[in-house]
């Protein structure tokens, strides 16, 4: 599901659970995260801002204290990866809003380490508008979820 600046999910203001598995792709589906001749290797070689997002991601907790990044991996033309928020003062509205902040805040910092080693002569848009993200309901879903992306070995970072 599209999820825009609002940070609403499939279960609206009904959200039980704090944990979020979110994919973000990259505008064009522009392949910019990994080197494209090494992807059928068994490792995938992450190019500079493939690093800056990977890194940027992983302190998203400093930035965010509220908020845990948990397993995750990178493709060329984007990140997927499971957000835990703890609960908000003002509830599942403040939460959601948290993780829309937290979001955009990424995008904002991924985009500017993107068009400052830009050689182009215009700065450009690194992420799609919109970015897709579900709650997770149940903890069994949530270990379903970390098994999927651990298993994506060529692509996993942490």
């Amino acid at each position: 599901m599209d999820t825009s600046s609002t940070g609403k999910d499939r279960f609206g203001s009904n959200v039980m659970h704090n944990s979020y598995f979110v994919t973000l792709a990259i505008h064009g589906r522009r392949q910019l995260l990994a080197d494209k001749g090494v992807l059928a290797s068994s490792e995938m070689r992450l190019t500079l801002i493939g690093n800056a997002v990977a890194t940027i991601w992983q302190t998203l907790p400093q930035h965010f204290p509220r908020m845990a990044t948990e397993a995750f991996y990178l493709m060329p033309d984007g990140i997927c990866g499971i957000v835990t928020v703890d609960t908000a003062p003002g509830g599942d509205t403040a939460t959601l809003r948290l993780l829309n902040h937290a979001i955009s805040y990424f995008k904002s910092e991924t985009t500017r380490v993107f068009n400052s080693g830009s050689t182009q002569d215009y700065r450009s848009r690194l992420w799609q508008t919109a970015f897709q993200c579900e709650a997770v309901a149940t903890s069994a879903e949530l270990i379903a979820l970390q098994q999927q992306l651990t298993a994506q070995s060529a692509y996993r970072m942490w």
